[in-house]
């Protein structure tokens, strides 16, 4: 007995129990730890470890969140076990931000009948349907992973991949919570530019609607117009339809003027525009300005001025590209309560060239001096309202060609919509690219860390272990 009174006295036994005393507190430490992240957000407890940040929300998404005064729920259409764990992912994160979003799966086998009530019953797996007391927006798969086969088609490389689940869900957030939705008019019937699929789609996500316009048939403006839009017509309005025009004004309203060249004669719309400060002259824009022009001086990157429209592209360090411009001046005296303010300038080295077919490159003796206005906003205070208008003296930068080289061109032209809507931000969040780059390592390297990992490493460790064992069996 006393034998083994002695064992439980040993310096041995004490260390071992010390040892087991402090592995066990060790695992219930571990084991409290994992129980308390588990009720964490998963904000809280995963990092985007993605090239682009997939699942990392941006300012603009969590301001949006953060003002959020109604519930809102999420449907995520799917069968169980074929969730895409991108969207799965995002999600968790949008719930994690703002205790308003709740999240639900909605088996469209399970439920046909309650996807039918939101008319989707032909939505895809992977769709969602953002809801609240106001309204529903369903968003598809397709809108989430948008897939481009352009270079495919062209080069036979692989479509281009990219993930637009924060600006997709952001802007149904958005659109489930405005009270009420503005509604641009879009005037036709003399030649006007048709509005590119990169606009169209631009302003959808900002929840603003579109409708065109036959301005010849209407007795007057519809009284849901928030911004008339005229986009660079190829022959002039008649006089009728400046009047009515004039009078939409007169009463507070928008316009949206993009005006470009043509070869007929546009008296009454360049009239009209004069009436609010703004003279259109003839001529191309060229610019000799150093920074202000790229490959050609038709292609014009104009100063951008701090304004509402402007700032959030200047804040970017973002360029617009604005060619064939026509010569836009600002009158010196502007009758009371009318305003301008220049969006975008060419510098004093710009001129513009009489000649149209564009062969020289240097000002001519009749060509008009620079600077030049390419865009302007215009504010005309009256006793009926606030009269807006913003105008653009070219279209080129809304083209599809142009809109994929310099994004900001849709920027300012929905910030442009926007400003005028009374919106005071824009949902400006670019699809993120979900390609993968791979990294080639040399062979030498290869071999290097090969040795280090495999055989040097675990030596080393190897012979710590032993040299320890040899010194505890001499004591």
């Amino acid at each position: 007995m006393s034998r083994i009174k002695q064992l439980f006295q040993t310096t041995r036994f004490k260390r071992g129990t010390y040892s087991s005393g402090l592995t066990v507190l060790v695992l219930a430490i571990a084991i409290v730890f994992n129980l308390v992240v588990q009720q964490l957000p998963e904000n809280l407890t995963t990092i985007d470890l993605t090239e682009n940040g997939l699942y990392t929300l941006g300012d603009q998404t969590k301001e949006i969140l953060g003002n959020l005064d109604e519930d809102i729920t999420i449907y995520h259409v799917v069968q169980s076990g074929n969730e895409l764990e991108m969207i799965t992912k995002i999600l968790n994160q949008y719930a994690a931000l703002s205790g308003r979003i709740k999240v639900k799966q909605l088996d469209p086998v399970v439920n046909p009948v309650q996807l039918k009530e939101y008319d989707a019953s032909n939505l895809s797996e992977n769709s969602l349907i953002v809801e609240s007391g106001k309204r529903f927006k369903t968003v598809s798969y397709s809108d989430i992973v948008e897939v481009d086969y352009s270079d495919y088609y062209t080069y036979g490389s692989d479509p281009y991949y990219s993930f637009d689940g924060e600006g997709e869900i952001t802007s149904a957030i958005d659109y489930v919570m405005t009270d009420d939705l503005p509604k641009m008019y879009i005037v036709t019937g003399h030649g006007e530019q048709s509005l590119p699929y990169a606009l169209t789609s631009s302003l959808e996500k900002n929840n603003i609607e579109t409708e065109d316009l036959t301005l010849i048939a209407q007795d007057a403006v519809p009284e849901d117009c928030d911004v008339l839009a005229v986009m660079a017509p190829s022959t002039d309005y008649t006089e009728e339809e400046i009047g009515l025009i004039r009078s939409y004004l007169e009463q507070g309203g928008k316009l949206l003027a993009v005006c470009n060249y043509t070869e007929n004669d546009m008296a009454n719309l360049y009239g009209l525009l004069s009436e609010y400060g703004l003279d259109i002259g003839q001529g191309i824009v060229m610019e000799l300005g150093k920074n202000n022009y790229t490959q050609h001086p038709v292609y014009l990157l104009p100063e951008l001025a701090s304004q509402q429209i402007t700032t959030p592209i200047v804040n970017e360090n973002m360029l617009v590209l604005t060619p064939y411009a026509l010569p836009m001046t600002v009158q010196e005296e502007l009758r009371e309560g009318l305003t301008v303010e220049n969006l975008l300038t060419t510098t004093t080295d710009s001129f513009a060239s009489a000649d149209y077919d564009l062969q020289k490159t240097e000002k001519g003796s009749e060509d008009a001096q620079g600077p030049f206005t390419v865009g302007a906003a215009v504010t005309n205070e009256t006793e009926n309202g606030t009269a807006q208008l913003v105008v653009y003296s070219t279209f080129y930068p809304f083209l599809s060609d142009y809109l994929q080289i310099t994004p900001a061109n849709a920027d300012l032209f929905v910030n442009s919509v926007s400003w005028m809507c009374g919106q005071k931000s824009t949902v400006e969040i670019y699809a993120k690219s979900i390609g993968t780059t791979s990294n080639t390592v040399p062979a030498a390297t290869t071999n290097f860390w090969t040795i280090i990992f495999v055989a040097a490493l675990p030596a080393g460790i190897l012979a710590a272990g032993f040299a320890v064992w040899i010194r505890r069996r001499r004591k």
